[in-house]
């Protein structure tokens, strides 16, 4: 009888070790579904991130098929400027295209700021219209100065159109900038 108590114990204590193993495996097991999961919704948010600024760029690249002479730039800023004497005549929805140009290159920017991928795309487009944007019409003033997020410049200090517009995307734009061949 004894020999069957001991027998009995021995089996309640492996059955007991046997759940807690068990438990245990089961927990690892809900860790590491959990971190799958994580990783499909942050691949997801990715993968909607990157459709949101193809659609963006799409729509912008529809329009400039529309309006190929608003979509080359420069020619508009010279007609207005008087200084092209075979431009055409200004067109006062230039303003408007660039406007939409900057949406666009604003929504691309911000979704994608931890992938500089389509920066070289978004500084193409923004060379364009150098003149304009670069001019005292867009900027407000000369030598508009860059706001900062650490509160000595902020878009209020702002004139112009670029007041409009992120603090981090007038700074990306200011170093596009720099960088078109005139």
């Amino acid at each position: 009888m004894a020999y069957v108590a001991e027998q009995s114990n021995a089996n309640g204590m492996a059955m007991k070790y046997l759940t807690e193993v068990i438990a245990g495996i089961g927990v690892v097991v809900a860790v590491g579904a959990l971190m799958m999961a994580y990783k499909q919704i942050e691949a997801s948010r990715e993968i909607q991130r990157e459709a949101s600024a193809r659609d963006a760029y799409k729509e912008y690249l529809k329009l400039a098929i529309e309006k190929p002479k608003l979509a080359i730039g420069s020619w508009a800023v010279e007609a207005k400027q008087g200084n092209d004497a075979e431009a055409e005549v200004w067109d006062p929805s230039y303003p408007w295209f660039v406007s939409y140009t900057l949406f666009s290159a604003e929504q691309i920017f911000l979704m994608s700021v931890d992938d500089d991928a389509w920066h070289p795309t978004l500084k193409d487009q923004l060379c364009y219209h150098q003149t304009y944007l670069r001019s005292p019409d867009f900027q407000g003033f000369e030598g508009a100065p860059v706001p900062s997020r650490d509160g000595k410049r902020t878009v209020a200090d702002l004139k112009g159109q670029r007041a409009h517009y992120d603090v981090d995307f007038i700074r990306f734009m200011d170093e596009s900038l720099k960088t078109c061949k005139e």
